[in-house]
């Protein structure tokens, strides 16, 4: 066996968790991933109303998990740790911070309530990106992980094209044991020049539009390195599905992040496959525009067509009002989820996190997403496997499309949309620290091999 060789070979061995119970972190968030995507949005467990929302309790377990790990830890992590652990702590030590200085601040009961409920939820976001940053054991689970994500990514795509062209939303004819609708969360079709727009299991077209652009990257990645004939034609399909559920959301959102994403891809790929990526986009879209005629026109019209947009001029309108709110409180907020609205929709999170949060909570956002983005750039640099590198390189992508989608809704009040945007992170810091892991397994054992 040569030194290469054995190198591939051994980034796929497996290791074992380095905590007492075991937990393998592929099965606990494909339950995770499964929970959040297939389940309805507007879901609940009754008793607990808004909190219920069966994704964000087991981020909170997922918390609870990861921290139970730190404290019965016996040696040290494979690979170090990431650039993402550490930004994610510094991100839960600033909301425990504001939301202690929301507690000094008079604010209204709706407010108060709202505050607490945003700790809530910024643990169970945390629990999320730390638990898959130090919860998968090897490289061989990361990448099941990855293949699980694309799977469930596929699925939703299913449920958004026959929403579209049933013009029926399905998942109100089914009911769970122990969930029901939330009233204060209805879910239902929107229309844009006469279309359908599906929302498939999430709270809304752009919510779904987001969580396609982030998962799409990934489920390219994985159709053009597939190794079998079957596996390569179900990816495919993958990549059909998820396509066209992006375009009949008819979503800017949509639309922009999704091209953000691809681009990570073309700098990665060798010149044939990012010639073959771009034959198949323009493929798609020409398919789609004589299957579906008008959708071209009214997607074309959704940029065209901008500066006399209702959702467009609501967005510059509220500069003025946000002002107003920053000037009281610009270091530290008003604690997180506060800005309820009945004071104004922003459709920008990076905007209305600095309100509700502060100037310090927008440094924490950024140097999460910086250190997600890192971890995705070092990873593709030092796998040695090209599908790996490959993988790395479609989380960049992903995370820097789920960046971009901060800028068009308040994103982290939605649960797929926030819950993927914390997979993506956290798979970035897993990837990093993985790599580093496999480089120096494969330092111990070449000696060795070469012997």
């Amino acid at each position: 066996m040569t030194r290469t060789d054995a190198a591939v070979a051994s980034t796929g061995r497996a290791r074992r968790p380095a905590g007492p119970t075991g937990l393998d972190g592929t099965t606990v968030f494909t339950v995770y991933l499964f929970a959040l995507l297939l389940i309805p949005s507007n879901q609940t467990i009754t008793a607990m109303g808004s909190l219920g929302v069966p994704g964000m309790l087991i981020g909170i377990a997922a918390f609870a998990w990861w921290a139970w790990e730190q404290v019965n830890r016996w040696e040290a992590m494979p690979g170090g740790v990431s650039p993402v652990r550490r930004a994610a702590i510094v991100f839960l030590v600033v909301l425990l911070i504001v939301y202690a200085h929301s507690a000094l601040l008079p604010l209204p009961d709706d407010e108060r309530s709202v505050a607490d409920s945003g700790l809530l939820r910024a643990i169970g976001m945390c629990g999320v990106i730390l638990a898959l940053n130090d919860g998968l054991t090897s490289t061989e689970r990361w990448r099941v992980l990855l293949r699980r994500l694309t799977i469930a990514g596929a699925l939703i795509g299913v449920l958004a094209i026959a929403q579209a062209l049933s013009r029926q939303l399905i998942v109100d004819a089914f009911s769970l044991p122990g969930l029901a609708p939330n009233e204060t969360s209805p879910v239902d079709f929107q229309v844009r020049s006469g279309r359908v727009r599906p929302v498939a299991t999430a709270t809304n077209p752009i919510e779904l539009g987001s969580v396609l652009a982030m998962l799409l990257p990934l489920t390219v990645t994985l159709a053009f390195r597939a190794e079998r004939t079957s596996t390569r034609v179900w990816s495919w399909i993958g990549v059909g599905l998820m396509g066209l559920a992006s375009l009949l959301s008819i979503s800017r959102t949509a639309l922009i992040c999704a091209a953000v994403g691809i681009i990570p891809l073309l700098f990665n790929f060798p010149a044939r496959l990012r010639r073959w990526l771009i034959a198949v986009g323009v493929v798609g879209l020409l398919a789609v525009s004589f299957a579906m005629p008008g959708l071209a026109g009214t997607l074309r019209g959704m940029f065209t067509g901008a500066a006399d947009d209702p959702s467009v001029a609501s967005r510059v309108n509220s500069y003025a009002i946000a002002s107003a709110f920053f000037s009281e409180n610009p270091i530290l907020g008003r604690g997180f989820g506060t800005f309820l609205p009945k004071y104004w929709i922003l459709d920008n999170l990076y905007l209305q996190f600095t309100l509700e949060t502060g100037l310090l909570g927008l440094a924490a956002l950024l140097l999460l997403i910086g250190a997600a983005l890192l971890c995705a750039w070092k990873a593709r640099r030092l796998f040695v496997r090209s599908v790996d590198r490959d993988c790395a390189a479609a989380l960049l992508g992903g995370a820097a499309a789920g960046a971009v989608s901060l800028l068009f809704f308040d994103a982290f009040s939605f649960p797929q949309s926030a819950g993927i945007f914390c997979v993506m992170v956290g798979l970035c810091g897993a990837a990093c620290r993985l790599a580093r892991a496999d480089v120096a397994h494969d330092a111990m054992v070449l000696p060795d091999v070469d012997r």
